[in-house]
C-alpha cells in the first residue's frame, strides 16, 4: 500500500518531490487516480513508507497539497 499525497498541478506536484527528495524522502509523481480527482489537473506523489514526514516538511516549506489518501501500487 503507498499513500498519495495530490497536488493541483504538476508544478506543484514537482516542486514537492524536489524538496522532498533533498531530505532523503523517495517519491514516484504519477496523474492522480481518478477516484481521488478533485479536479482536471491533478498529479500526486506516491510516498511510501514516510508519509507523515513528508506532509510535515512539505507544511513548513509552506508548499500546499489539496490532500492525501492511500492507494495499492
Amino acid at each position: 500500500m503507498e499513500n498519495l499525497i495530490i497536488f493541483n498541478s504538476m508544478t506543484a506536484a514537482m516542486k514537492a518531490r524536489e524538496i522532498l527528495r533533498r531530505h532523503g524522502i523517495a517519491t514516484r509523481m504519477t496523474k492522480t487516480p481518478g477516484r481521488f480527482r478533485r479536479g482536471t489537473c491533478s498529479y500526486s506523489l506516491r510516498v511510501k513508507p514516510d508519509t507523515e514526514r513528508a506532509i510535515e516538511i512539505l507544511e513548513k516549506h509552506g508548499l500546499p497539497f489539496a490532500g492525501t489518501a492511500a492507494d495499492a501500487p
